[in-house]
């Protein structure tokens, strides 16, 4: 499953990040991508929903239906916080605000990014000293280093898109 703005700074802490791509991994699939966007993403905005985009890699059989119980596993999950749900898959018709989300939204592969925190906690907190299994370690570091380049890329851009503000 593939996460946004998940790793940028924003008004969202890190628990209710990971309820997010876990509801929606279980919900939709691990071929699913959720994009946070809107007023959460900046930090001078105070907006209290949490908007959220998901890309589904085919059409749901009932897409409102699988958007209410997102909205619903989500409202749970996130403390009774509204959130406002927009389900796609490759044969909706875009509206301004998929567009809106697509644009905002900071994309990383949530189940590549639960696994690399997996990976990085293995190798920070755990010393391997078979030299097989670190070297199988590093080589799956190794694999993740592109989406966290375009990772880096996507947020370099959303700050990019932030008003300056001017030094205190």
């Amino acid at each position: 499953m593939q996460a946004t703005g998940m790793a940028a700074a924003m008004r969202l802490d890190e628990r209710y990040r990971e309820a997010i791509v876990r509801v929606v991994s279980e919900t939709c699939g691990p071929q699913a991508r959720v994009r946070l966007f809107g007023s959460r993403l900046d930090d001078a905005l105070r907006g209290d929903d949490v908007d959220l985009l998901v890309e589904l890699p085919c059409e749901a059989d009932d897409a409102a239906a699988l958007q209410r119980q997102l909205c619903v596993k989500l409202l749970r999950a996130l403390d009774g916080r509204p959130v406002d749900v927009l389900v796609v898959g490759p044969q909706t018709r875009r509206q301004p605000v998929h567009e809106r989300a697509l644009r905002e939204g900071l994309v990383a592969s949530a189940d590549a990014f639960l696994a690399a925190r997996k990976l990085r906690n293995r190798l920070v907190h755990e010393y391997v000293e078979d030299r097989a299994e670190l070297a199988a370690n590093l080589g799956a570091a190794q694999a993740f280093v592109p989406q966290l380049g375009a990772t880096l890329a996507n947020v370099d851009q959303a700050i990019a898109r932030l008003p300056l503000r001017a030094a205190s």
